[in-house]
């Protein structure tokens, strides 16, 4: 009977075998669907200057949001990681400029691409030491524009002048976040420069006086700084004194109103303060500064600059500041007389 049960049993399994390799060429041949989190087939473009590939929502906002000038080239293939301020995970895919994460929408339908706090995640320890990043007080200049200066109570942090229309104009909180320090001079560690800067919590605006608007304004790489470089620089944070900003002053100015500018050629920054001896302006220069000045502004109009503001004592050139907050340089022309090629004393 033993024998007899096996015999049945073997015969069942080997018809059961030929069965299955029979369906096995069916299964194989079977269209495999591999689920996409996000986009169509179709609907991505490779690029070969990074040989990256960008699809679906992503391709969708990078196109629409300002493409390889705002976000750079693609540098990463999309997956998916931990956002370390949420310690939520979601498909990401790195630009040199910054980093698409995918939420999913309101009610949990749909998807919807949010940059990444980039801002945030580079300067976690200057926001804790480094004195630009520290909640700072109002600047208010009666003598320019209020729609030039904007204080942002939810971080402490002024944004003013030529950053505060970049940022109006070019997606606002949406895109870059609130202002997350103070503008001023930083060495930008992928170009080896040092520019006009102010973090916010997704970018980094960067001020380039050789370039024409609008591209006088440029993005930091943060994508690539965070993903290349984080790993093996070393930040070197700035340590000063935030009561006067001061720390090599070397001449001083007072206008018909009692307001006072210092110029400091440590900071290359001119500094202006009201009768009140309270700090409400300030501007950088470029290179080191001599001399301040004013004029007379019994008839001021909108074409008359506020201030000038002379370099080395060899130089030719003079900045004046307009009502409008910007700087405009003017060459000084040779008179002819015996004093045209005496040095600038002050």
């Amino acid at each position: 009977m033993v024998q007899k049960f096996n015999l049945k049993l073997l015969t069942r399994i080997a018809s059961l075998c030929i069965t299955l390799l029979v369906g096995l060429p069916l299964l194989t041949l079977a269209p495999v669907v591999t689920a996409r989190p996000f986009g169509a087939d179709g609907d991505s473009q490779t690029f070969p200057q990074t040989g990256k590939t960008v699809s679906g929502e992503f391709l969708k906002y990078w196109q629409q949001k300002g493409g390889v000038v705002t976000f750079g080239l693609p540098i990463s293939d999309p997956q998916y990681m931990t956002d370390p301020e949420t310690g939520q995970s979601y498909l990401t895919q790195y630009f040199e400029r910054n980093r698409f994460e995918l939420h999913p929408g309101s009610n949990g339908t749909g998807n919807q691409v949010q940059l990444g706090l980039l801002g945030k995640e580079l300067r976690r320890e200057a926001l804790k030491v480094d004195p630009d990043f520290q909640k700072a007080s109002p600047l208010v200049d009666p003598d320019l524009p209020a729609a030039a200066q904007m204080y942002f109570s939810e971080t402490g942090h002024n944004l003013r002048f030529r950053f505060l229309d970049y940022w109006k104009q070019n997606g606002g909180q949406e895109q870059f976040g609130l202002p997350i320090s103070e503008e001023h001079l930083e060495f930008e560690p992928v170009s080896g420069g040092y520019y006009l800067t102010q973090w916010f919590e997704r970018a980094r605006f960067e001020y380039h006086p050789e370039k024409q608007p609008p591209n006088d304004v440029l993005l930091g790489l943060l994508g690539r700084q965070l993903l290349d470089y984080n790993s093996n620089f070393n930040f070197t944070w700035k340590i000063g004194r935030r009561a006067s900003y001061l720390a090599d002053p070397n001449s001083i100015f007072v206008d018909g109103q009692g307001n006072i500018y210092v110029n400091d050629r440590a900071g290359g920054r001119i500094n202006k303060y009201n009768s009140q001896d309270k700090l409400v302006n300030y501007w950088y220069t470029n290179g080191t500064s001599q001399a301040i000045a004013g004029i007379a502004r019994d008839n001021a109009s909108n074409d008359t600059p506020l201030l000038y503001q002379v370099g080395t004592a060899q130089s030719t050139k003079v900045n004046r500041l307009m009502p409008d907050g910007q700087w405009q340089t003017i060459e000084l022309a040779d008179a002819g007389d015996s004093d045209s090629l005496a040095p600038n004393l002050g």
